[in-house]
């Protein structure tokens, strides 16, 4: 190899190149000077060979984007999106409301829980049918039990199976007792009155007759 250094300061090999291929150099016969560092070396300047950097497989950075936006990666639809799903309270999905309980002292001030036909139990876990979580001193599952009898349009109130007591217009619950409008049930920290929406003059059969 015969190093030689041009005026602008290149090394190339004079005996490849008539003269500085990085100076006068174009399209395929362009060669690029890279730095070297290894011991001894010095920091020397050479030559990159035209032959090896024509041989490399590259891609620029903008070919690469484009390539991943014109991807083979079929579309997504809304059919594959993740959806969170709430009830619509359409009659086939929702239990007909047949009364509410209104918290009048208490964590839940204000709310009110719906009652269903049937037993409604009564605690601070979500699967009862009326969940008290804000009271830490009503048990956590069936504290108190509300019945609605339908035959009878009645509405019945039962202790659970809790060892803490409930009250009804502040008299103790130890047995079934009859429930009727606005009395006042008493539990843990809070107290609620009851609020019917069936009774012997409305119904649900009422209004399913007169569809």
């Amino acid at each position: 190899m015969n190093l030689t250094k041009c005026s602008n300061g290149h090394f190339y090999d004079a005996d490849r190149y008539d003269s500085c291929p990085h100076c006068n150099g174009s399209g395929s016969n362009q060669v690029l000077t890279v730095t070297e560092n290894f011991p001894g070396g010095n920091n020397v300047e050479t030559i990159a060979d035209p032959d090896v950097i024509k041989g490399t497989d590259t891609s620029s950075l903008v070919d690469v984007i484009n390539g991943a936006n014109n991807s083979s990666v079929s579309s997504i639809t809304d059919d594959q999106k993740t959806i969170g799903f709430f009830s619509t309270g359409t009659p086939d999905t929702l239990e007909p409301v047949v009364g509410w309980l209104v918290c009048i002292q208490g964590k839940h001030y204000g709310e009110d829980f719906r009652l269903i036909t049937g037993r409604n139990f009564v605690g601070r876990s979500p699967a009862m049918e009326v969940c008290l979580s804000g009271d830490n001193f009503i048990s956590r599952e069936k504290h108190l039990i509300i019945v609605f009898e339908p035959k009878q349009n009645t509405f019945i109130v039962q202790p659970g199976d809790s060892k803490e007591l409930s009250y009804l217009n502040d008299n103790v619950i130890l047995q079934t007792l009859e429930l009727k409008a606005y009395d006042v049930l008493s539990m843990g920290n809070s107290k609620f009155l009851f609020v019917p929406f069936c009774t012997e003059d409305n119904n649900w059969s009422k209004y399913a007759n007169e569809e």
